[in-house]
């Protein structure tokens, strides 16, 4: 990507994390996006629709950050998926408050979402045998999901009190994953 416009979707994310975390994105005008980020508004439209088009931009760019920082060299596999859960969730964690910035109460379904697809993409790459059954998408994304709005809603909990807990709940989860696996495989 040219360095200019690197520059100008750098200062434009920056700008719109601003004014996200203070107002929704409704209420969050290009004009003022764009004098908060010093760019002006002819610029912005050359790059995005709308203001729209920028959130879902940054909320899918966190969202692929989230996911990079899991560590790749670990063996997840469906015989632990505690050990998965738990990298997830300390990726998460460590990106909570852009997250909740983006996400904040109204926007949790659409965290959900997002995270179940990007979630499920990072599993997949790894089991493209296993894309089309439905029986472990379905547990997949009862167990993103509890995850994710536990974590959410938990906020006031040691950060290791959930994650522990979550991974009992998939731990016990697990003979299950893996006959849904083996069934399907």
């Amino acid at each position: 990507m040219d360095k200019r416009i690197e520059k100008t979707k750098k200062a434009l994310h920056t700008a719109f994390y601003q004014l996200r975390s203070k107002k929704s994105i409704r209420d969050i005008k290009v004009a003022e996006l764009c004098q908060a980020a010093e760019v002006n508004k002819t610029t912005f439209y050359t790059h995005y629709r709308d203001i729209f088009e920028l959130a879902d931009e940054v909320e899918k760019l966190l969202l692929y950050q989230v996911i990079s920082s899991i560590p790749q060299d670990k063996d997840y596999s469906f015989r632990n998926p505690a050990l998965f859960t738990r990298e997830i969730m300390l990726a998460f964690e460590h990106y909570r408050e852009k997250m909740l910035i983006l996400f904040c109460d109204s926007d949790l379904r659409n965290l959900g979402l997002f995270l179940e697809q990007t979630t499920k993409e990072a599993i997949f790459r790894r089991y493209p045998e296993l894309r089309n059954n439905a029986e472990l998408n379905i547990l997949l994304s009862y167990c993103i999901y509890g995850a994710a709005n536990t974590q959410i809603r938990n906020r006031d909990v040691p950060i290791e009190t959930v994650i522990a807990t979550v991974e009992k709940i998939v731990s016990a989860m697990g003979p299950l994953m893996e006959e849904i696996t083996k069934q399907k495989a």
